[in-house]
């Protein structure tokens, strides 16, 4: 158990240190119909620390739903990025 927990450990800080981005992603839906939504969701990507926004997108559109499991939509993009370290 303690081996495990060490490699746990060890992971998690490996992890932690070359990854220092925080994603946020948002999904706003307006229902037009029984089958039919407008569908919004915004992302950001911020790195270094929360010191930057490397990376804005939206994505925007119509959703129909086929059944209980599957929904099918096309969507405009919109995407913004900020290469600045």
């Amino acid at each position: 158990m303690g081996v495990f927990s060490l490699a746990v450990l060890c992971a998690a800080n490996f992890v932690y240190a070359r990854d220092s981005e925080y994603w946020n992603l948002e999904t706003y839906s307006v229902k037009l119909s029984d089958s039919l939504n407008y569908v919004t969701c915004t992302e950001w990507r911020f790195k270094n620390s929360m010191k930057y926004n490397y990376l804005f997108k939206v994505e925007t559109g119509p959703s129909y739903t086929l059944n209980k499991y599957f929904d099918l939509a096309g969507y405009y993009v919109y995407e913004e990025k900020n290469s600045n370290n």
